[in-house]
């Protein structure tokens, strides 16, 4: 178990199934199988989710006791019930007591118009900041914690015949991916999920290209990356799991834009691949 509970630890998974070696990890940095777990299944908007998702997770695979839902039933209701359920007393009590915050995937549009900007988001921040509080995250629930979030929205329609995954991008253009503020808690950094599975380059290299000061990062299906760190500083997370991580970094890249905005030419754009027990290539900050 975590050694200084200074510490701030966020634990970001790619989706899909999730290996049983990224949720030991979870508890390995917080209480072990005696850790007290919330679920946030808000974004799902398939009812049970949460509750199935922490029997499957964690009460199965490893014993643990102490796990309850934020909110349990609410999973559709409208974004204004669901910021009045998230600032609540019951809520704000149970956040208090737990040791891993856990968001499921779903829509991330929806996760943060029910969370940002709350006393509940708040308070979830400054216990995660002190290192009371271990914050995982799959799909959506991965998408929210960097300073921009994608929405999934795009400004430029695509071909009807793709339209069947909504999410996905044929082209790397500018000023056409959609993001909204996410939680911040990692800082210059945009982060995309199902990476390699639904072959998101595209989106983010699009998005990056738009906020060159930010890094880039896409973690696959199976896989997570992991923080632990002290808050304002910066960190060199570890991945973990089935397959890789992406990044791309622009900060000294070389771009030529037309007048209205087209890309001519982008030089020194550095992408890598970073598979389990390699070293992160750049270290990030901690909010």
């Amino acid at each position: 178990m975590i050694q200084n509970p200074a510490h701030a630890r966020l634990v970001l998974i790619g989706g899909g199934f999730v290996p049983v070696n990224i949720t030991a990890e979870i508890l390995q940095l917080a209480q072990g199988q005696d850790s007290r777990i919330v679920l946030c299944d808000w974004g799902s908007q398939i009812p049970g989710t949460g509750r199935t998702t922490a029997e499957n997770l964690f009460r199965s695979r490893h014993g643990c006791r102490s796990i309850c839902v934020l909110g349990e039933g609410s999973v559709g209701r409208p974004e204004d019930e669901l910021r009045a359920i998230a600032n609540a007393p019951s809520s704000m009590a149970i956040l208090d007591e737990c040791d891993v915050f856990f968001f499921t995937g779903g829509d991330q549009r929806i996760l943060l118009a029910a969370l940002r900007n709350t006393k509940f988001e708040r308070r979830l921040t400054e216990l995660w900041r002190l290192g009371k509080i271990v914050i995982a995250g799959t799909s959506a629930g991965l998408q929210i914690q960097s300073e921009l979030a994608l929405t999934g929205d795009f400004s430029q329609p695509e071909p009807e015949a793709i339209t069947v995954d909504e999410t996905r991008c044929t082209r790397i253009a500018r000023q056409n991916v959609g993001v909204t503020p996410g939680f911040g808690l990692l800082q210059n950094v945009i982060l995309d999920q199902h990476f390699v599975k639904r072959q998101r380059h595209n989106r983010l290299i699009s998005v990056v290209l738009d906020y060159p000061s930010h890094l880039g990062i896409g973690v696959d299906e199976g896989t997570a990356l992991i923080f632990n760190g002290r808050s304002g500083e910066y960190v060199s997370p570890r991945v973990v799991g089935e397959s890789c991580v992406f990044y791309v970094n622009a900060r000294q890249a070389d771009m030529q834009i037309e007048p209205q905005g087209q890309l001519r030419l982008v030089e020194n754009l550095n992408c890598g691949l970073v598979w389990e027990g390699a070293a992160w290539p750049f270290p990030i900050l901690l909010a």
